[in-house]
């Protein structure tokens, strides 16, 4: 099947210029060349959009560009965004470390037990019975290749998991959200996230939150000037903060921003620094 025609790259910085992007230099169009060769036309489109006459609209779209418009301000656009993610993708792993961290060692050290996610009694039985979080924990320690579980394989075969510290580090962001969102007691939820200036459930809230930001940018997607189809409720302490949806003025909006105040707050609690 062929629905557009395939161009070189010459056709394509052809089809550019004909549209207005200004080239300034021979050393602009290799380089632009060298660009569309070893990143490609479609994917450096998301970020020349804004540039273009008739954005925001998609349809319908014309493609010509803003008079002045040149090659650096997209391609330094495109950069932004590089360093913008791998930014938002440190402050993330950060959270997600220290949220586990705290889950682990408060559940431990509270009850007493190398195993607190094998008593049955401290969590709701979604996480046994209804979804795939139990069971994708003792998939994920059996067939992992790691070091450490391969250790307590070794050394404890009678155990169906290892310990709560070692659980932490084979869950993903989504699983561990499952196991602090169905911990069964709203005690132990407070007393895990007690330094955070927020309730357990916006923390629960944005955590399901960054796990679609994370994952852009470990998938290196765009989050400059990208909505965002997961949003999290606005926190009480933050309320007159954020920023709301010009068409529905109870919503946050779905741009980045909100997600970077929300982080910051954590951050700073995680790592004052």
């Amino acid at each position: 099947m062929i629905i557009k025609k395939p161009l070189t790259i010459n056709d394509q910085i052809t089809r550019l210029t004909s549209r207005g992007l200004i080239l300034e230099t021979q050393e602009d169009r290799d380089d632009l060349a060298l660009w569309l060769k070893n990143v490609g036309y479609y994917r450096l489109s998301g970020y020349w959009w804004v540039y273009e006459l008739k954005y925001p609209n998609v349809s319908p779209r014309n493609h010509q560009f803003v008079s002045g418009t040149t090659w650096k301000q997209v391609k330094h656009t495109y950069i932004f965004d590089q360093k913008f993610r791998k930014h938002m993708f440190t402050g993330i792993e950060k959270i997600e470390v220290a949220m586990k961290a705290l889950w682990a060692q408060y559940l431990s050290e509270t009850y007493n037990t190398s195993h607190p996610h094998e008593r049955r009694n401290l969590f709701k039985e979604n996480i046994y019975h209804h979804n795939n979080t139990y069971s994708s924990l003792l998939s994920s320690y059996k067939s992992s290749k790691e070091p450490y579980a391969m250790h307590y394989r070794n050394k404890y075969p009678e155990l169906t998991t290892p310990p709560i510290w070692v659980v932490t580090l084979l869950l993903t962001l989504g699983e561990f959200l499952n196991w602090l969102k169905y911990l069964a007691h709203t005690k132990d939820k407070k007393a895990i996230l007690k330094d955070f200036p927020y309730t357990p459930s916006d923390i629960i809230s944005i955590l399901n939150h960054l796990r679609w930001v994370r994952n852009v940018c470990a998938h290196n997607g765009r989050l400059w000037n990208k909505r965002t189809p997961i949003s999290f409720s606005a926190p009480k302490s933050r309320k007159n903060d954020l920023v709301y949806s010009s068409n529905s003025p109870n919503k946050l909006d779905t741009k980045i921003y909100n997600t970077i105040l929300v982080m910051s707050d954590m951050l700073k609690i995680i790592d004052p620094n």
